[in-house]
């Protein structure tokens, strides 16, 4: 896992997951099967004889589940067609933050708290605020691929939601 910015600023927000995971992670408690489960279906289809659906290592499933947020440079974008700055911002901060929900606990209400008790969140710091994470996943399910790829979701993104929504459903209205 990179120190590389998960959400948009306030920066500080994007340090405080990272050490929450990294100490989530050095406890041994880690959603392990809810990484598993999300990797699984993210990498369904693809036919890599290099990835070991069975032997997945913490490392390798952290790293393709939570993403930096980027604005306009992607691994797959390229000089024929880069993205635009906007592309990766609509999508790529709601994703990790419901990844971050789903794998710091088996609860993700445990995940909510602990968000809501983070000052540096707009969660805790701002009366009222609600996170719309599970609308925000549902969204994306329903829009399909096609407006996936305009907010910036790639299709191992887009295989990676229906569990991942799975996941989250007791945030629904949070």
């Amino acid at each position: 896992m990179t120190l590389n910015l998960l959400f948009e600023p306030p920066i500080s927000i994007s340090m405080s997951c990272l050490a929450k995971i990294e100490a989530i992670r050095n406890k041994g408690t880690l959603d392990l099967e809810c990484m598993k489960r999300l990797m699984l279906a993210r990498d369904m289809g693809e036919e890599n004889p290099l990835i070991d659906r069975d032997n997945y290592t913490e490392n390798e499933m952290l790293d393709a589940l939570i993403q930096p947020y980027i604005t306009g440079v992607s691994a797959t974008s390229s000089a024929s067609s880069p993205l635009k700055p906007y592309e990766l911002i609509a999508a790529r901060p709601m994703l990790n933050l419901a990844v971050i929900l789903s794998i710091c606990d088996k609860d993700p209400l445990v995940s909510m708290k602990w968000m809501k008790q983070n000052r540096l969140a707009f969660l805790g710091s701002i009366p009222g605020f609600k996170c719309r994470v599970c609308k925000a996943v549902q969204n994306f399910i329903t829009k399909g691929i096609d407006d996936g790829k305009k907010v910036g979701l790639t299709e191992q993104d887009m295989r990676m939601l229906e569990p991942l929504k799975d996941q989250i459903q007791p945030l629904e209205g949070m």
